[in-house]
């Protein structure tokens, strides 16, 4: 007589029942990462359409690009839940959407060859958030004299907090142009090297309510223009509408600058409120400027957010240093807190040898 195969005991109605729940949600979740992935992937924005429905697709477009990564941790928990219940296609589908999301981090991860430079001068370049001069004096000073940078960019720079702030700076940075004011938009550049000319507001003619600095200074004989950025955050119509014309505008008038022929180099250093996945520092970059830590960086380089519990969670790089094709970046990195919500990113750089990669 045949024996009958040995057969799993079919798992508790109870369990089974949770575990068809759990699968339709995983489903949703996945489908849910796919549409917007897919948004993100094939959308066509165009910063100046100011056009309502427009706006508001290229918004939604604009959180799945900045929060594919996570996305993809979505999509990692349903591949573990097919996975752990034989669900073949809920995998198939849960692994496309992870290996959308997590290729892209695994690939910032890899060895990048080091630029060759001309030798000499280099500028090193800090920027931070301080969060309206909420961040620590005493730990931004900190990192500022573990850096040694040569030239400090600052955003959300209050007139409350601007007095502590020049206090721990201005013994080491003499030379220095502010504009504190009492919103987010305020901003500060402190140098250790003099200003070839007097530091302006840009872009010029036209109508922002946050000003942004242009300050130059020279390293190795030759001018370096460096532009203090902060854009709006799109956390509402009227400021994703501000920002996406603020990108625009501000990479016309990089063109307009690096064709001008005036600098022999351009650093954009600051809070730019955009991932570099977004159409906005794809606009900007197509002006002609590369990102430091594209060059010389390793990770994804998050920088925000960096308070209450939403520290501890998977963070976006909207900090960001950018580079004219002149200079070459060899060292990018995220530095450690200073109690803000964005943490400090600084970059070093030099020029870029003649035909050197």
């Amino acid at each position: 007589m045949a024996t009958a195969p040995d057969e799993s005991p079919a798992p508790p109605p109870r369990l089974a029942r949770h575990t068809r729940v759990l699968a339709v949600l995983a489903w949703a979740g996945v489908a849910m990462a796919c549409l917007a992935m897919s948004l993100a992937l094939l959308w066509r924005t165009d910063l100046e359409n100011t056009q309502p429905l427009h706006v508001m697709i290229s918004w939604a477009a604009f959180l799945a690009l900045t929060f594919h990564f996570h996305l993809a941790l979505v999509a990692g928990a349903a591949l573990l839940l097919a996975l752990a219940t034989k669900r073949r296609r809920l995998a198939l589908a849960s692994a496309a959407v992870v290996a959308a999301g997590l290729v892209p981090a695994a690939w910032s991860c890899r060895p990048k060859p080091a630029p060759v430079l001309d030798g000499g001068d280099h500028l090193t370049i800090m920027s931070a958030n301080l969060l309206f001069s909420r961040a620590e004096p005493s730990r931004l000073k900190a990192l500022v004299d573990a850096e040694r940078p040569d030239v400090i960019v600052l955003q959300e720079y209050t007139l409350d907090g601007a007095d502590a702030i020049r206090r721990v700076l201005s013994g080491d940075y003499p030379h220095m142009i502010e504009q504190p004011q009492e919103n987010a938009y305020g901003q500060a550049v402190f140098s250790k090297r003099s200003f070839t000319q007097p530091p302006r507001l840009y872009p010029e003619g036209a109508v922002w309510d946050c000003p942004q600095i242009l300050s130059v200074v020279e390293v190795g004989g030759r001018r370096v223009g460096i532009m203090d950025i902060h854009l709006y955050p799109p956390g509402s119509y009227n400021n994703v509408v501000g920002h996406r014309l603020q990108a625009a505008t501000l990479a016309r008038h990089i063109r307009a600058v690096l064709a001008s022929g005036t600098l022999d180099g351009l650093v954009l250093a600051g809070d730019f409120n955009a991932t570099p996945e977004s159409p906005h520092l794809g606009a900007i970059r197509g002006a002609g400027l590369a990102a430091a830590h594209d060059q010389a960086g390793i990770g994804r380089g998050a920088t925000w957010p960096n308070v209450t519990m939403a520290r501890f969670a998977p963070g976006i790089r909207i900090d960001q240093i950018l580079l004219s094709d002149s200079l070459a970046c060899t060292d990018s990195r995220v530095l450690d807190r200073i109690g803000s919500d964005h943490r400090p990113i600084v970059a070093r750089v030099g020029w870029r040898r003649a035909g050197g990669k």
